[in-house]
């Protein structure tokens, strides 16, 4: 919508570069969030945190978790997946008519949503606010502790990979979405199903 409204070719360039990825990534997100919830037997957040005190959801479905993390990189829009707003190619993206704090603001939604996708990773598959499989903390204070480190440390390791890599073109990063995390997020959720079906 804000590349749309900035009446600029390069901006709506960039917008449909996102909308391209938007249905590329969030389909693999959800599928692989209700995989865990199989799982779990549960779409509480609060549950599937309860549940993983005997082990962690990244080691009952490792599968569920890359699709996951992977889905994350491309929704953050950071390096490889800096599509929408590649300066390179089409100036700034999506907000290149945009300055002062309305820039700041599209500029700063990537590292919130970098942030909620690391919390929601840390929830559904790292445990939540346990600090370690078999130990459940019985104080709230002591349990925003773990979720924290935990999801600066998801965090940490994203941005560690906006480092590393080098950028995907807007139909490689598709073709990524399509063509391996659907594939990959349909298998975890199979694989989430075996393990109910067996009773694990």
């Amino acid at each position: 919508m804000i590349s749309w409204a900035s009446n600029n070719k390069f901006s709506s360039i960039g917008g449909l570069r996102e909308g391209y990825l938007i249905i590329s990534y969030e389909i693999p997100i959800i599928i692989s969030i209700l995989a865990m919830a199989a799982l779990y037997n549960s779409l509480n957040l609060i549950e599937i945190a309860e549940s993983q005190s005997g082990a962690w959801g990244i080691l009952v479905n490792p599968l569920a978790a890359l699709v996951f993390l992977i889905a994350t990189l491309i929704a953050t829009g950071g390096f490889p997946y800096e599509i929408g707003e590649a300066e390179t190619e089409i100036v700034a993206g999506y907000g290149s008519e945009y300055s002062s704090v309305l820039y700041a603001t599209i500029m700063g939604a990537g590292y919130l949503r970098m942030y909620v996708m690391s919390l929601l990773f840390t929830i559904v598959f790292l445990g939540g606010w346990n600090p370690m499989p078999g130990f459940i903390p019985d104080s709230g204070i002591f349990s925003g502790g773990p979720i924290l480190l935990k999801s600066l440390l998801v965090m940490s390791l994203l941005v560690f990979f906006r480092s590393v890599y080098p950028r995907y073109r807007v139909d490689q990063a598709v073709r990524i979405g399509w063509e391996k995390l659907f594939v990959l997020s349909m298998m975890s959720i199979g694989f989430s199903i075996i393990l109910v079906t067996i009773g694990i």
